[in-house]
């Protein structure tokens, strides 16, 4: 091998480690900005479960409140609203 050919043998060593360096260093770039990407996500996605869970504690409360308001108002017909639901589920229980 002469000189030449281990010059250039030595310049394609030097430009594939080159080349190597940056496909390292764009793969670590690539690896934090998925990162970030999945905490934003999970940001948003944990936002939007806290508004959801409110929304329902809320339509629960309103519910509960209209519950026992119309117990209030109307004691026999709960009463008779509560017989009748318990014999429909202990026959379904049954079977």
């Amino acid at each position: 091998m002469n000189t030449k050919d281990m010059h250039n043998n030595r310049n394609t060593t030097n430009d594939l480690y080159d080349d190597l360096k940056k496909i390292k260093e764009k793969a670590g770039e690539t690896r934090d900005a998925i990162t970030q990407v999945a905490y934003d996500a999970k940001g948003k996605a944990q936002e939007l479960f806290e508004q959801k869970l409110a929304d329902v504690k809320e339509k629960s409360a309103d519910f509960q409140e209209n519950v026992i308001s119309y117990v209030q108002e109307n004691p026999v017909k709960a009463i008779g609203f509560s017989v009748l639901a318990g014999l429909i589920l202990s026959q379904l229980l049954r079977r």
